[in-house]
């Protein structure tokens, strides 16, 4: 290989790293009513990789880790868990198991640096009526691969409010507002250019005074 090229395989290797640690498991779990003094353990059963500008999100299945038979009377809850970050906590969403007699939505939220931050699960209309009431028992199946569940991504976005106005100033010495000064009227901002106007105008309308009458005379004698 050229060493002009060694660079670029280094920066291209440690970003297909980089994407590689960003790959998350799913697990779900059913949780009977009443809850069970020990619950049952969370089972992984997909996993995704968020991309980015991509509004998809796919689930792939693991291999080996489909569990079939687990079942539900309809009365207990269905949860579903994302491990964001290997020493955080989970981000759970749970729902009535009942509604598992149709596919759920399940919505994952992926932040701008594609990383879950939210999950929610949204049944299906369809198959609201079978909780309608709680006696009724309604049995169940976990989904045994991600096929089985509608997988939504959310990308939220950042909003900037509106600017604010700047503080009033403060009073070191009193610590409070320092008031305005307040505005001054129009006599006081223009009195000088009314004054000469009226200087001016009254010059101009005085009556001239009277000239000195003229003509020759002799003394009298």
């Amino acid at each position: 290989m050229s060493p002009t090229l060694l660079p670029l395989f280094a920066v291209l290797l440690l970003a297909t790293l980089a994407l590689a640690q960003n790959t998350y498991t799913v697990h779900h779990r059913f949780l009977p009513h009443p809850a069970p003094s020990t619950p049952p353990p969370f089972v992984s059963f997909g996993s995704f990789t968020p991309v980015a500008r991509s509004l998809d999100l796919q689930v792939d299945a693991l291999t080996g880790k489909q569990e079939v038979g687990q079942t539900d009377d309809g009365k207990g809850w269905y949860q579903v868990g994302v491990a964001a970050e290997e020493d955080d906590e989970w981000l759970i969403a749970s729902t009535r198991a009942c509604y598992l007699s149709s596919p759920p939505k399940v919505r994952i939220h992926i932040d701008d640096s594609l990383i879950p931050s939210h999950i929610s699960i949204q049944p299906s209309s369809s198959s609201l009526t079978s909780c309608q009431t709680t006696t009724n028992s309604t049995s169940v199946k976990l989904p045994s691969k991600p096929e089985e569940i509608v997988w939504e991504r959310y990308t939220s976005g950042k909003t900037r409010g509106p600017s604010l106005a700047p503080p009033p100033p403060i009073d070191t010495t009193t610590g409070a507002p320092i008031e305005p000064v307040p505005e001054k009227t129009f006599l006081a901002k223009y009195w000088m250019y009314i004054l000469g106007a009226a200087l001016f105008l009254f010059s101009q309308l005085a009556p001239e005074e009277p000239k000195p009458a003229g003509g020759g005379g002799g003394a009298a004698k």
